[in-house]
């Protein structure tokens, strides 16, 4: 009985050591890739009664004595697996309503940084930024970059390197250069991403800084280059507990005016609305009444040499909110 039960123990520990080793990560044909790849990273919020002002100087007193500032960033790019050539420091804090960001961008030579400004969702010079798996679903993630000119970029991961740059959330942003580094802080509110009502919360994360002039990605948790996906490699954010769940409510009223001199009705007026209202966490009701066409962004010009027909993607408010709510 006892050489019985002695057996079974030992397959219970070959069982669970081969589970354990399938969670590593074994596609990279390099070990240390594989190695780094398949650390645990994990980070702990911490709330602060403190707001910070949304400036991008981080000379605040919550970032100067609340939390914990975490590093320890590894290159993805052009050297997988090597130490980075700058330092990056990040920081989360929280409070009932928003999340606070801030990310030190450590340069020995400022003078070579790429502070370049674009439009929106343009990816142009030195970058960074966080991506939150807020579902924990491993496949979908809410992403918020920061250029160190501080032009944003937000985008939403959809599956298998999907990513969906038409998201525009409302979010707050600023970065400043220094003499050493450049500096970005966030605030996000909590109703421009969806997650499950829990007393306390465990999302994915992923946090990373593009270095324009060497052309370099170094990430918080390595996601290897010939990884299949990307969010279910992510780290994990802890630490947020308690937080009010809020149904999301938005409104957006316009009105509209026009006078014609020769008609002898001069003047023509109008209005409508635009909104959505967050029925559960992950379904959302979006509404129009005299939708506002006028608001409607211009597509640019493209002159087309091929023999392929041109796709441009929806720009009316209503109809992009239908589209991707």
């Amino acid at each position: 009985m006892k050489h019985i039960l002695l057996s079974l123990f030992i397959l219970c520990l070959a069982v669970l050591s081969a589970q354990s080793q399938n969670l590593n990560y074994t596609l990279s044909d390099d070990s240390l890739v594989n190695e780094i790849a398949s650390i645990k990273r994990v980070y702990y919020a911490a709330r602060t009664e403190i707001k910070p002002k949304i400036d991008g100087k981080l000379d605040d007193e919550c970032w100067q004595k609340t939390g914990t500032w975490d590093g320890n960033f590894v290159q993805q790019q052009p050297h997988q697996a090597a130490q980075p050539s700058q330092q990056t420091e990040i920081k989360i804090l929280y409070d009932d309503k928003y999340l606070y960001f801030a990310i030190i961008c450590h340069d020995n030579e400022p003078e070579k940084m790429s502070p370049i400004l674009g439009r929106r969702d343009e990816n142009n010079g030195d970058m960074a930024g966080i991506a939150l798996d807020s579902y924990n679903d491993k496949q979908t993630a809410f992403e918020f970059n920061l250029t160190a000119a501080g032009q944003k970029v937000d985008l939403m991961h959809m599956g298998e390197y999907g990513w969906d740059f038409e998201w525009n959330a409302v979010w707050d942003g600023k970065t400043t250069i220094g003499d050493s580094a450049w500096y970005a802080e966030m605030r996000v509110p909590f109703t421009q991403i969806r997650f499950s009502k829990e007393d306390e919360h465990i999302w994915g994360m992923h946090i990373w800084r593009w270095i324009h002039r060497f052309q370099e990605e170094s990430q918080w948790k390595l996601i290897p280059v010939d990884a299949p996906a990307m969010v279910y490699i992510f780290g994990e954010l802890r630490g947020i507990k308690d937080i009010p769940y809020k149904r999301n409510f938005e409104v957006m009223p316009y009105i509209k005016g026009k006078y014609i001199t020769d008609s002898e009705s001069n003047e023509n007026f109008g209005g409508g609305i635009d909104g959505k209202i967050g029925i559960t966490s992950d379904f959302t009701l979006d509404y129009t009444v005299n939708p506002d066409f006028g608001q409607v962004e211009a597509d640019p010009s493209i002159l087309n040499l091929t023999s392929y027909e041109v796709f441009y993607d929806e720009k009316g408010h209503f109809f992009w909110k239908e589209k991707y709510s």
